[in-house]
């Protein structure tokens, strides 16, 4: 990879910010990353569910979107985000900003693989 190398006249800033999060922003955070990491793996999860249908059967379906995943997610998180121990849901807590970065990686991740494959 080619060191970046800065024009003539141009003038680089950076910035370095340290982060001092109170215990309840802190679990805020770690609520954040984790509802993405969740929404990652249930689709991945159904992404892979999917190929093994398609497998099987041969029925051609709508090819994998971040909008599509989106809609299903939307459809699905009334059931998958629920706390085994209360019963609640736990969705609203999390940015739907969260879920969506997460489901973004997983089908980015997906057309990444059949590119490569």
């Amino acid at each position: 990879m080619a060191k970046f190398e800065v024009p003539d006249g141009w003038v680089v800033q950076a910035f370095r910010f340290a982060l001092d999060p109170t215990p309840e922003q802190a679990a805020c955070v770690r609520r954040q990353f984790g509802g993405r990491r969740y929404a990652r793996n249930w689709a991945v999860r159904t992404l892979k569910s999917d190929i093994d249908a398609y497998r099987a059967t041969r029925l051609e379906t709508d090819r994998p979107s971040f909008f599509g995943m989106r809609a299903r997610w939307n459809k699905a998180k009334h059931t998958e985000c629920v706390d085994a121990d209360t019963g609640e849901v736990w969705w609203p807590e999390i940015s739907k900003e969260a879920f969506a970065d997460g489901i973004r990686a997983a089908v980015s991740g997906y057309w990444n693989w059949v590119w490569l494959s």
